[in-house]
């Protein structure tokens, strides 16, 4: 049976994506079932604190932090060089990467000092970029009303898929695809 377990681990590790701390650590270390299962619990475990790395990776995309940090050509920059390019105030701006260096965004190399990692590059992807916004525009609003619409069916479970978090945080009746194809959203 072993033989057979590692066989079958073989064949199938080249196809489990690594974590994000793995990308940023090693991009040859791959995820095991049991290592998920214990990643997916910490990150509920921490989502209390998670809007405000959420809002600092908003802004990151608002002001193309990657893109600059990407494009730079340097090994290492600045924050003042980056508040520079970006327009933001150099003492925010070190906050907001310090922030997104904890959970590897991009790294931090000294104590004003940054680089782009492979978690960076990506992030210049527009869809990357895009799925951001939806997360920040769309997601959190949803989770911020949850409370208000428990409240509202007196904290019974939903029994109407067409009434949700969602349509309370964005005060709509329509559908979500309807709603992303009215004009002004």
């Amino acid at each position: 049976m072993l033989a057979l377990d590692t066989a079958m681990m073989q064949h199938i590790e080249p196809h489990i994506a690594p974590t994000h701390s793995d990308v940023r650590e090693s991009p040859e270390v791959l995820e095991l079932p049991a290592r998920k299962r214990r990643r997916t619990t910490h990150i509920s475990n921490s989502s209390q604190a998670d809007a405000h790395k959420l809002c600092a990776l908003a802004i990151a995309v608002d002001v193309d932090l990657f893109g600059h940090l990407a494009r730079s050509g340097e090994p290492v920059i600045t924050t003042h060089q980056l508040a520079a390019a970006t327009g933001v105030e150099a003492r925010l701006l070190s906050s907001i990467m310090q922030t997104l260096a904890s959970d590897g965004w991009l790294t931090e190399v000294g104590s004003e000092d940054f680089a782009a990692n492979k978690v960076t590059l990506a992030m210049t992807d527009p869809d990357f970029q895009s799925l951001v916004a939806h997360c920040f525009e769309m997601g959190l609003p949803a989770v911020l009303a949850t409370p208000r619409f428990l409240s509202s069916i007196d904290f019974r479970e939903p029994q109407d898929a067409i009434v949700m978090a969602w349509h309370v945080a964005k005060a709509t009746h329509l559908g979500f695809f309807d709603y992303l194809n009215e004009p002004g959203t």
